[in-house]
């Protein structure tokens, strides 16, 4: 694994910012796959194409139009900047309901993401669901994918 430069990207509703790693090559040695399609790759790890503003919790994108141009960090510097995060399945459930799902493919990995992170309980040893609410989100998103 290659680490490239840490991203920058500014919220639309705050333009509170935030950073995103990225690789300049990995590879899937040692990596597992799931049944539900999801890949655990120590030199080629995920990153999030969607989070929640640390300041005003709105979620949103993280694509060109949010980038901040020209602020790349070094890959190894200290920052005061709060790094991107995955949301939880409930958090991906709410990007859904507030219409920031855009398009066939869009819909398609956040449904994914849902999934794998009821899934990932189970990965941690954990009861597959918390509760009824949980359980409920599973079977709808394993219906619709």
């Amino acid at each position: 694994m290659l680490p490239g430069d840490n991203i920058v990207y500014a919220c639309p509703s705050c333009t509170q910012k935030t950073w995103v790693p990225s690789l300049l090559s990995g590879n899937t040695f040692e990596s597992r796959l799931f049944s539900d399609g999801k890949r655990i790759a120590p030199m080629l790890p995920e990153f999030p194409d969607i989070t929640r503003c640390t300041s005003c919790k709105k979620i949103f994108w993280l694509n060109e139009q949010n980038e901040v141009e020209d602020e790349h960090l070094p890959i190894f510097m200290e920052t005061d900047l709060p790094e991107a995060t995955f949301l939880d399945a409930f958090g991906y459930d709410e990007a859904i309901m507030e219409g920031l799902v855009h398009g066939h493919d869009e819909e398609i990995y956040i449904r994914q993401r849902i999934h794998w992170a009821i899934n990932d309980r189970l990965r941690q040893g954990l009861p597959h669901f918390a509760d009824y609410e949980m359980r409920t989100l599973w079977e709808w998103t394993s219906i619709t994918i």
